[in-house]
């Protein structure tokens, strides 16, 4: 029998599903969601008012809409981008995403400013638990206007511009690594809100100015490790004592 036809409705409001396209499905109509087989977004058409597959140039990103109470979890599997693809989440309360791995495959052309492989529009209560990001020339995660945000063992390399930017949000970064990221904006971007980051490393990550770049936000640090990568500072304005610069030995 296929994979496929193995997925009925949600039982107890819980499903396990192997494509993009009944994870789209489900979103929203259960509030645990399981991903059982790598997979990778694809352009498709759904009756689930909460998602929304939206074609962009070179790529679709997935938008969804008025969430709440919702747990996808991917122990680990990995969701392929191509090009411009991506996953949108508005309006949304209560969200989860743990164990999951979004690798973007192939470039987008120079004069095309691609979406941030994640976004985040007006949501609250957002967890993202060992989520990790490989991008190749894109921005990683963007968050606006987003109350209790926490990351907490994630990993996010190979972004360009920006890793993770914060507009207007409180945003908590907690073991988490930032590695090999290209990016003028900042490794990290916080304004007109609350950044908290602890026990992570920033590591390799070549930057023109500053690693952490704060508008007008209060930023704490504690227990952050920074080591190589060519910054000319930690942050454009004063952090806290917490951030901790190791030197190479060799």
């Amino acid at each position: 029998m296929p994979k496929t036809q193995e997925i009925t409705e949600c039982s107890e409001n819980y499903a396990e599903v192997y494509t993009f396209e009944e994870l789209a499905e489900k979103l929203g109509r259960c509030s645990h969601i399981k991903l059982l087989e790598d997979c990778s977004i694809t352009p498709l058409e759904t009756e689930n008012v909460h998602a929304v597959c939206d074609p962009i140039y070179r790529g679709n990103m997935l938008i969804v809409e008025n969430v709440e109470d919702l747990t996808v979890e991917g122990q680990h599997k990995i969701i392929t981008l191509y090009g411009g693809d991506g996953l949108c989440f508005r309006n949304c309360k209560n969200l989860t995403l743990h164990g999951i791995s979004f690798k973007q495959q192939d470039c987008v052309p120079e004069e095309v400013e691609a979406e941030p492989i994640l976004r985040f529009d007006n949501c609250a209560g957002i967890n993202l638990e060992q989520i990790e990001i490989e991008a190749r020339d894109r921005k990683g995660i963007f968050i606006h206007q987003c109350r209790k945000v926490c990351i907490e063992g994630g990993k996010l390399q190979g972004c360009c511009s920006v890793a993770c930017k914060a507009e207007e949000s409180d945003i908590a970064i907690a073991s988490s690594v930032f590695t090999q990221n290209h990016c003028a904006e900042g490794v990290i971007q916080v304004s007109d809100g609350l950044l908290n980051i602890e026990n992570s490393i920033l590591e390799d990550n070549p930057v023109q100015d500053n690693l952490i770049y704060n508008i007008n936000s209060n930023v704490k640090c504690n227990n952050v490790f920074v080591k190589g990568g060519g910054f000319k500072q930690i942050s454009n304005q004063v952090i806290g004592q917490g951030v901790h610069v190791v030197k190479d030995c060799n």
